[in-house]
Order: structure tokens, then sequence, then C-alpha cells
């Protein structure tokens, strides 16, 4: 019995947490805007549709892409055409949020920010260009 009770209690718990997200590219200075090329976003290598560039931080409905996330660490990549332009990574538990670089674009470090909001908006992430 005690030796049952030990195996269950070791097992490790998953997470149940899912988090709808709100994602655009934030460019805060409005310089190299190009409008021709479309932003894709790429959640652990999946397209998940088109990003919308802003000028600064913003919970608008209509410039923001949902995508619903579980508490696991998801690669968030943004390419414009074939070239990607940034590449994050996102993970939120119940508890808390982390994000950062996943790997350098053209030699530099590049992020997000993760916003999370009151219990009336979704929480976003501004991925920086």
């Amino acid at each position: 019995m005690i030796l049952a009770i030990g195996f269950f209690s070791s097992c490790e718990k998953k997470d149940p947490t899912q988090t709808r997200v709100g994602f655009y590219v934030l460019n805060a200075d409005g310089k190299h805007l190009d409008d021709e090329m479309e932003y894709n976003l790429y959640i652990d290598k999946q397209h998940k549709g088109t990003l919308e560039v802003s000028q600064f931080e913003t919970t608008d409905k209509n410039l923001l892409n949902y995508q619903t996330l579980d508490a696991n660490k998801h690669s968030i990549e943004v390419k414009q055409g074939n070239n990607l332009v940034s590449s994050t990574y996102l993970k939120i538990t119940s508890r808390q949020a982390a994000s950062g670089t996943e790997c350098n674009v053209g030699g530099s470090v590049n992020g997000g920010s993760f916003m999370k909001l009151d219990q009336d908006w979704n929480p976003t992430y501004a991925i920086f260009q």
C-alpha cells in the first residue's frame, strides 16, 4: 500500500492551464514597416496566420491574432516571406509566465513582451521587430 501511494505521489502532474493569447508585432519606432510583406506567425513550427503591426502596446481585438496555448513551452516564430524576423519562446502556467529569445536572428537577440491583463481581457504577446 505504501509503495502504491509513493508511486502515485511521485508521478509528474500535467498542468491543465490553457490561456488564450493575442499576438501582434510591436514596432514602436514606426521605421522599417514593409506593408507588402505579411508577418506570419508560427507556433511550434505550425503556421497560425498573419500578424498585424502596431506602433504601441495594444489590446485592440481587431489587431490581435488569438491562439490558445497550454502550459508547455512553445516556440514562437515570426517570418516575413521566407525570412525569420523573430524567434522566441512563451510558457504560461497557472502561476507564472516566461518568455525570451529562442535563437538569435541576424546575429542579434530578439524577443517579445507578454502582458497579462485583468480577468476581462486576454493576455497579449508583442513580438519585437
